[in-house]
């Protein structure tokens, strides 16, 4: 099942993301230039060593947060399968982006995000 596969391989992000574990996180990322990663308020990074090298910082010396997933939402078309997650007590919500590759589903792009609570009233379309 592709959707599966997808979810293991986020979760396999998320595990590399709460130990802190660099070579894990090396690992579930796409090699190629192309990836992209948009840390939380950050200006995005491009391309793996680059990618990597900001895990490493993190990793270092961003405080430790509560990383777990509440909401999954994934989408495959073709060779690209999209995970939406979204965590209400650390108040994100994550975008990871897999390409399917001969190694398997390969991380290629990670977004960020802070969720800001907003009244129903004043929500787009109320």
């Amino acid at each position: 099942n592709g959707e599966l596969s997808v979810l293991c391989a986020n979760r396999e992000f998320f595990q590399a993301l709460k130990t802190r574990d660099i070579e894990r996180m090396s690992d579930i990322w796409h090699k190629g230039d192309h990836s992209c990663c948009i840390h939380q308020a950050q200006r995005p990074v491009h391309g793996h060593q680059p990618v990597m090298e900001s895990w490493e910082h993190i990793f270092r010396n961003a405080r430790q947060k509560d990383v777990g997933c509440e909401l999954q939402s994934v989408v495959i078309r073709d060779n690209i399968g999209r995970v939406v997650v979204t965590n209400e007590k650390a108040n994100s919500v994550i975008t990871n982006f897999f390409e399917l590759t001969p190694q398997g589903w390969k991380l290629w792009c990670h977004q960020a995000g802070t969720i800001t609570h907003v009244k129903p009233s004043t929500a787009l379309g109320a």
